[in-house]
């Protein structure tokens, strides 16, 4: 296995807490409405998830991580992934609106906790997409043209 899908695949299992967090706070909100166990449960879940971007430069620094070379190509497949990933949670919030609207109407309102399930179910929407499309564009190469 390369270093490049070793970090992917560490990137996706380190992700796990953050999701489970933010599963948690859904329905947390669902259940109890936004307060402030709600609010704490946001806070401990954006630390966890700005903590996961910044071990890799943690483990670099202390020397427990060798530092792995990057080519023209590694940065166009991180750069194709996140557009790719750009992509399917655009299409996701909008299916999702679509989905609302068509529940509640043109009358209708929408309570404040389905902002949260956006906000959340679109930041692990585009986790999942950018590791996912990172290992694909990874396997089978980056086409040009």
């Amino acid at each position: 296995m390369k270093q490049k899908q070793e970090e992917l695949i560490s990137l996706a299992v380190c992700g796990l807490f953050p999701m489970i967090v933010g599963f948690s706070i859904i329905v947390t909100i669902c259940y109890d409405g936004v307060g402030f166990k709600a609010g704490i449960m946001m806070l401990s879940w954006l630390a966890a998830s700005a903590f996961i971007w910044v071990v890799p430069d943690i483990l670099h620094k202390m020397g427990l991580k060798k530092e792995v070379l990057r080519d023209e190509r590694d940065a166009q497949i991180h750069k194709t992934a996140a557009l790719m990933a750009h992509v399917v949670v655009w299409i996701g919030l909008l299916g999702a609106s679509l989905l609302i609207w068509g529940r509640v109407g043109n009358g209708g309102s929408v309570p404040i906790e389905v902002l949260m399930f956006l906000c959340v179910g679109g930041v692990m929407l585009f986790q999942v997409a950018l590791v996912i499309f990172s290992m694909v564009l990874e396997e089978r190469g980056l086409r040009h043209g």
